[in-house]
């Protein structure tokens, strides 16, 4: 059945996007608004979904204003930013002004990316209207959209192909639930991760988009459900300032605000390299609004470990009592050599063995009630059970075989799998 918010849901007209951002794009304007049924087709058929969408979308482009990443800085900026094991000051120097070397250095190695001296880092810089980063994110995002992005970065570049690939994701990531519940926390972890980075920025831009465009558009029940700042509301600049660390805990009490503020717009424009005006200008602005990105790239995700030593494993099943101790069974850290083959030559039947193949347990590793004593036969003095190093088959395969023993008992260093 369809809602009256369904039946009065329209696409925004250019000049509305305009009007909520001045720098927005015509012709990523033009693409977004372009295609309805695209939307309606998703579900994407209410004034609040839209406009938790828009915003987020207005969040990853620095308001409409390109669909990739920014990646031209000063040297002053780039050591401001990146640690010194990142990105010492020679290299800095060095990349400044240069952005495909800059994100070459500063993602060849990360997020999937080949290393430094491929074109990864730029190639797979942050695109699209809701972005991506990485060769793996690229990989993984084409393949739940069944698009060709690790292929071709440059579709999640174009406006029209870029918008499609935003919208496949949003529909993966089934985040019309939260935007219909105008959880707006919710949506900007589905489109950021959990760090939700930005979020600050969303709530700006929803402000502006519900209260500018769709408010007036919206039932009754929904207009009076969705409560937002006005759209000049100096909240909503300090939430920003305190996001990126300029407003740390907020405004302090018993302080002038206008005074504090003017303060942490002068130390921001300080950092970006602007006229320390204090005055949040227009260009001040969407610096600030863009400013989340920077917590994005300084922030990764925490790295696999060089090394992870010596591990072991244990299964201790339930009842009985045992004085066994184990031996901890040494695993060697596997480094390769970071080269990429492209042809492993794995014969046919290999391949198809591998397809195939699935780890064998017996009944007592997956804690059933019963065993079976043709796998299993312990011993009398013991029901302790302690995995130790391998001398029996567990799973096999052509040419390969994976193998584990066990001890049961004070007196029995035997194995005791399957005969």
């Amino acid at each position: 059945m369809t809602t009256p918010s369904q039946a009065d849901f329209r696409m925004p007209t250019a000049a509305e996007i305009r009007a909520v951002s001045p720098k927005a794009n015509s012709a990523l304007v033009q693409a977004l608004i372009a295609d309805k049924e695209q939307y309606t087709r998703i579900g994407i058929d209410s004034p609040l979904i839209i406009a938790h969408f828009i915003a987020q979308v207005m969040t990853e482009t620095g308001g409409l204003e390109r669909l990739d990443e920014k990646l031209s800085y000063s040297q002053k900026r780039a050591i401001e930013v990146f640690s010194r094991a990142v990105l010492p000051a020679a290299k800095a120097a060095e990349l400044a002004g240069r952005p495909r070397q800059f994100a070459n250095w500063v993602y060849g190695n990360r997020l999937g990316n080949r290393g430094r001296d491929t074109d990864d880092g730029w190639m797979y810089r942050g695109s699209g209207y809701i972005q991506l980063t990485g060769r793996t994110n690229f990989r993984n995002r084409g393949f739940e959209i069944r698009m060709p992005l690790e292929d071709d970065p440059d579709l999640a570049r174009k406006p029209n192909e870029g918008r499609s690939a935003a919208l496949a994701y949003w529909d993966a990531a089934r985040i019309n639930r939260p935007a219909n519940d105008n959880d707006i926390r919710r949506v900007r972890v589905l489109v950021n991760g959990p760090a939700a980075h930005g979020l600050a920025t969303a709530r700006y831009w929803f402000s502006q988009i519900w209260t500018k465009i769709y408010r007036a558009q919206a039932s009754p029940l929904e207009a009076g459900s969705v409560v937002v700042p006005p759209p000049d509301d100096p909240a909503l600049i300090d939430a920003l300032l305190n996001e990126n660390g300029y407003l740390p805990g907020g405004l302090e009490a018993g302080t002038d605000p206008a005074q504090s503020r003017e303060e942490a717009v002068k130390s921001f424009q300080r950092d970006v390299g602007a006229s320390e005006t204090g005055v949040l200008d227009e260009n001040t602005l969407y610096d600030l609004l863009d400013a989340w990105r920077l917590r994005d790239i300084r922030e990764p995700a925490p790295p696999r470990p060089e090394s992870l030593g010596e591990q072991s494993i244990s299964f201790a099943l339930a009842g009985g009592s045992g004085s066994a101790e184990s031996t901890p069974i040494p695993t060697d850290a596997v480094q390769g050599s970071g080269q990429t083959v492209a042809d492993v030559q794995i014969r046919q039947e290999d391949q198809a063995a591998l397809a195939g193949a699935r780890a064998k347990y017996a009944d007592y590793e997956m804690g059933a009630a019963r065993t079976n004593p043709d796998l299993w036969k312990p011993s009398a003095s013991s029901r302790l059970i302690r995995v130790l190093r391998c001398n029996r088959p567990r799973t096999s395969l052509p040419g390969l075989s994976f193998r584990s023993c066990s001890r049961t008992g004070a007196a029995s260093n035997s194995c005791a799998a399957a005969r």
